[in-house]
């Protein structure tokens, strides 16, 4: 009896098409990182640079009359010097020969080609940059909220709601964090690593689980988690480039000087106090540059650093400011909040979600000793890995990296930085499923 040829009985026989474009199911966008690295860099040394700055004025000013003429003795000006050094990140890739020389073929049917796969490699390490920037030179990429007693498998819970003692990545919860990667949990006052660990899940945006395989100490709430180091007694703590929660705060070290040696180093700060930001703190941080400065333009023109849920929260504020009349059509509410003082307005999620910047984008610039891009100061952008007799392989490597710091060449009193805002109802990088 006659049958129909159906689909199914010809499938194995046909030949699938594949989109010829892939994405990574996150996201790589660097919107701060790029801003900064757009600016032509300066040449930073291992010497550093030095910033000379006036600590006193000359002083032993008085007033007199003519009963007696003489002046006092005269106060001498005093001075001192901030610096700033390159700091060093890398990111290194292993490929085997097969692998690699199908990446370089041009087959068409080889999907991902080399130029690609570098592709992958780049816009991971300038991610990894772009949380630098935003950051203090610690590197954290996340805070700890659990205690943990010992090695294997356990819960690791995170900080996503920042405290009034704000640090780095403390809104951050798990999203900084990628399974497979190796973490170290830090003491922050003693700079030595609890334990080191490697995230085999992500749970949810505020946990994972985590394999423990290096103990020292108990973890407690608050401790910081960076990249791991080389070794078992390396991380990255505490070297990785400073970033805007370092260069423009009202407390700590800037570029080498205590802020609590010289008050004028303090950068001018608005304490939402846990209250939703609106455009009166917006005023009034820019009221504080002006008095610093004493001058009203430099409240003006500002680079204001800001995540989508802030700026959204300034944009709802519009729907109490309308009004409609009969049947007018009802618009929505702008998509961006724009103040009349010409700022621009940088909007990057990767920001903490606590605090907004406004900046004297001038005075900020980047130094290099060593520009974004491989480590090929051997003529070879891979090498062929030694092997186990040292006579070589069928194995490659090498590294993509960056040498060099951002610099605040200027003084803080130009800068302003609002922080302490509520997150209650404000979008952010924890709010996605």
């Amino acid at each position: 009896m006659a049958t129909t040829t159906s689909f199914e009985q010809i499938v194995n026989l046909g030949r699938e098409t594949v989109k010829t474009t892939f994405e990574y199911i996150g996201e790589t966008e660097a919107p701060l990182y790029k801003h900064f690295t757009r600016k032509k860099a300066m040449r930073l040394t291992e010497q550093g640079y030095r910033m000379p700055i006036l600590t006193r004025k000359p002083g032993g000013h008085t007033s007199y009359n003519r009963s007696n003429v003489n002046f006092r003795e005269p106060v001498a000006p005093e001075s001192d010097s901030m610096r700033t050094y390159p700091a060093w990140y890398a990111l290194p890739f292993k490929v085997d020969g097969s692998t690699l020389r199908d990446l370089k073929s041009g087959d068409a049917n080889q999907f991902l080609s080399y130029e690609n796969y570098m592709r992958l490699i780049t816009e991971a390490a300038m991610k990894r940059l772009n949380y630098f920037f935003h950051g203090d030179g610690t590197g954290a990429l996340a805070v700890c909220t659990s205690v943990l007693t010992g090695t294997g498998s356990a819960t690791l819970n995170l900080q996503s709601l920042a405290s009034s003692a704000a640090g780095e990545a403390e809104t951050k919860g798990s999203v900084r964090l990628e399974v497979n990667q190796e973490y170290c949990i830090m003491n922050a006052s003693t700079n030595a690593i609890k334990l080191i660990f490697t995230v085999t899940a992500i749970l949810s945006k505020t946990s994972v689980t985590a394999n423990v395989t290096t103990f020292t100490a108990n973890t407690a709430s608050g401790d910081p988690i960076v990249d791991a180091g080389a070794t078992t007694s390396l991380s990255a703590y505490k070297k990785a480039p400073e970033g805007l929660r370092s260069l423009a705060a009202n407390s700590g070290i800037l570029q080498n000087v205590a802020r609590a040696d010289y008050t004028e180093l303090k950068t001018p700060r608005v304490n939402g106090s846990d209250n939703p930001v609106n455009p009166y703190m917006f005023r009034q941080a820019k009221d504080l540059v002006r008095v610093a400065a004493n001058d009203t333009m430099k409240g003006s023109n500002k680079l204001c650093v800001i995540t989508p849920g802030q700026q959204g929260a300034l944009c709802n504020q519009q729907f109490g400011l309308r009004r409609y009349e009969g049947n007018e059509t009802v618009r929505g509410v702008a998509s961006k909040f724009v103040d009349d003082d010409g700022d621009n307005i940088l909007v990057d999620a990767d920001g903490a979600e606590d605090r907004i910047y406004f900046l004297d984008d001038s005075s900020y610039k980047i130094g290099e000793q060593k520009s974004f891009g491989m480590f090929d100061e051997d003529g070879n952008q891979i090498r062929m890995l030694a092997g186990t007799n040292s006579s070589g392989s069928d194995a490659f490597a090498g590294s993509i990296g960056w040498g060099g710091n951002m610099i605040k060449d200027g003084l803080p009193k130009t800068d302003v930085y609002l922080d302490r805002l509520s997150q209650t109802d404000v979008t952010q990088q924890i709010s996605l499923p």
